[in-house]
């Protein structure tokens, strides 16, 4: 399986699950302009990852923790 995602400076990529439901979390920092992007959750269904959500940060590099905390209500 290989499958292309687009990017803005991807500074990292996290994968997790929740529950039955896998996601993987990118973390886009700079896209040339600025640091404020929107950084992306992929979820798992059928085979692929699927856009799920975006989310809008600055810094992106330390929001994982973050996104897992809001995905799972901690």
């Amino acid at each position: 399986m290989n499958q292309t995602l687009l990017t803005s400076g991807a500074y990292d990529w996290e994968a997790f699950s929740v529950g039955p439901y896998h996601f993987l979390a990118v973390a886009n920092t700079f896209d040339g302009v600025t640091t404020r992007l929107n950084s992306t959750i992929y979820v798992w269904v059928a085979g692929q990852f699927q856009h799920f959500q975006h989310i809008t940060v600055s810094s992106a590099s330390s929001t994982f923790q973050n996104i897992q905390a809001s995905l799972t209500g901690l």
